[in-house]
């Protein structure tokens, strides 16, 4: 008999695990008292014990003196939410930083975000093994990732039925319907695009564009070209800018030569599409404030809330309001786990006019 006590533990915590799930318990509903459990499963009591300790530290249940156990007003199905970021904690790049940011100001409002790193782990590795028990064992409402996991059609996280999905990933592969990549808003263009846009209204004829190097693309580089031309503007060849951003005294050193000295050909606008540049360029107009240039040149850069860049270089930021984003999947979440059918969260524009210098 007592070899089976570990069996019979199990047994009691998915009985109530699945019956919270399911709604045969409520959130704040009173159990049944621990001896009726004792009987049903022929269990010791501290095997029962044992058993409500486990769901106690999961979040399911809540104990309280003289009232004994309910179901916890908040289960961890209903109200956790897991943000599931592709690299490491120290990664340095906007999106996980700004999707950190997001998830903390939101648990700040009382919102159980969760926040687990390299999602792109060996399948193998321990950490990613617990996150999926986790996720298995009804430990989340919901889930956002910052990017599809490897070979994303085969990834384990597809094979979690009823648990929402959503996050910055493609939609073309078979998926179950509650996993629902965030879409734009019709019509919105690219990043790039709308950089450009803004350095058209601003009234500049020569932009030059600072872009992340991502092997060079030929076909892409010509429909910029036609966006430039259509958009009233015209761009010597060299002006469309490839760099790493962590390679920063080459993209400054082009900013140098493209901006320094008195060139009727100089760009009059510049648009940074990777806030990483932002520094580099910083630097460089202050570099050359004394030629006066500066007033006779629009910038606008990515960016992206609730973290927006420090510099006051840029005339107009524009990037993804990750806040309300995130806000958007959390009310994608709760509408499916309510039964209400909901459209895929949509990534919110953010696009904020600046003085420059502020």
């Amino acid at each position: 008999m007592r070899g089976r006590e570990p069996v019979k533990r199990e047994r009691i915590v998915s009985f109530l695990r699945a019956g919270i799930v399911a709604g045969q318990w409520r959130p704040g509903e009173q159990l049944p008292p621990r001896p009726w459990f004792e009987q049903h499963f022929e269990a010791a009591s501290h095997t029962v014990q044992d058993a409500f300790r486990e769901l106690l530290d999961a979040g399911f249940l809540l104990a309280e003196r003289r009232r004994g156990t309910r179901v916890h007003p908040a289960p961890p199905h209903l109200t956790r939410y897991a943000l599931l970021l592709r690299g490491p904690a120290d990664r340095d790049h906007w999106q996980p930083r700004g999707l950190c940011a997001a998830a903390e100001l939101l648990q700040q409002r009382g919102c159980d975000w969760r926040i687990h790193f390299d999602l792109n782990r060996e399948p193998d590795d321990p950490a990613h093994l617990a996150l999926l028990r986790e996720i298995e064992q009804h430990g989340y409402a919901g889930l956002f990732l910052e990017g599809a996991p490897p070979a994303e059609q085969r990834s384990p996280l597809w094979q979690f039925r009823g648990i929402p999905i959503t996050g910055f990933f493609s939609s073309d592969f078979e998926r179950p319907p509650e996993v629902a990549p965030c879409s734009r808003p019709p019509g919105d263009p690219e990043l790039e695009f709308q950089l450009l846009r803004a350095l058209a209204e601003a009234g500049v004829r020569r932009p030059a564009l600072l872009r992340c190097a991502a092997g060079h693309d030929d076909a892409r580089e010509q429909q910029l070209y036609r966006v430039i031309a259509e958009l009233g503007m015209s761009s010597p060849p060299g002006y469309l800018l490839e760099f790493h951003p962590e390679a920063p005294e080459q993209s400054r050193n082009v900013l140098r030569l493209l901006f320094a000295g008195h060139n009727r050909l100089r760009p009059d606008g510049l648009a940074l599409a990777d806030e990483r540049f932002l520094p580099h360029a910083t630097e460089v107009f202050r570099e050359l404030s004394g030629s006066g240039f500066r007033e006779t040149v629009r910038v606008v850069s990515a960016a992206h809330l609730p973290e927006p860049p420090p510099s006051g270089l840029p005339d107009r930021l524009i990037g993804i309001d990750l806040l309300r984003t995130l806000e958007n999947a959390q009310r994608f979440i709760d509408d499916l786990r309510a039964g209400r059918s909901s459209p895929p969260p949509l990534r919110v524009r953010f696009d904020q006019p600046r003085t420059p210098g502020s």
